[in-house]
């Protein structure tokens, strides 16, 4: 159902622990990645992000994203909350939705997106989520706050998915906190 896939996590440096994550959770009919930020970073950060992780795998992706969010809403509840972007791949369409300040960048697709702010667990607002027709041949980049936002895409259109991830990790990954780049080839 994908042509690639690739992602990249790295802890604040000088730690072990991360409150970045990936999720991919394989589907009958869709593939779910969702790109995940908790707040702060550290051993904290880290029981937040494993602790969604933990609701995305066992929800059922056929829900639709509205659902998958209100479900990661509720297991954060009382918690320091995370930002999360998600993507949901089908044979014949895409749905993105963001809370928080998880970036979704495309190229070769015409998804319009822009994170609603909140904090998923903590704060959540009204959802906007999108959806497009597929598009052979696109890409969706997520990246949290630890990557710098003014990548070029089209710098690595050339590579493949694990060669794009690489590159455009290792140019903009921030020193300053945990970072996570996803890259997505449909």
């Amino acid at each position: 159902m994908l042509r690639g896939l690739a992602h990249l996590v790295r802890p604040f440096p000088g730690e072990t622990a991360c409150g970045d994550d990936v999720v991919v959770v394989r589907h009958e009919t869709a593939i779910l990645i969702a790109a995940i930020d908790a707040l702060g970073h550290g051993e904290k950060a880290e029981e937040v992000a494993r602790a969604l992780r933990a609701s995305l795998e066992s929800a059922d992706v056929s829900l639709g994203l509205r659902a998958l969010f209100d479900r990661a809403h509720t297991a954060l509840r009382g918690s320091r909350g995370a930002a999360m972007t998600a993507v949901l791949v089908r044979a014949s369409e895409v749905d993105a939705c963001g809370v928080g300040n998880v970036a979704l960048r495309a190229e070769g697709l015409a998804l319009s997106f822009v994170p609603t702010p909140g904090v998923v667990g903590v704060r959540m607002p009204r959802l906007r989520p999108v959806q497009c027709a597929r598009a052979a041949g696109a890409r969706i980049v997520l990246a949290t706050d630890g990557i710098s936002t003014r990548m070029s895409l089209s710098d690595t259109r050339s590579r493949d998915a694990a060669q794009a991830c690489r590159e455009l990790f290792d140019r903009h990954a921030k020193d300053h906190d945990d970072a996570t780049l996803v890259v997505i080839d449909l």
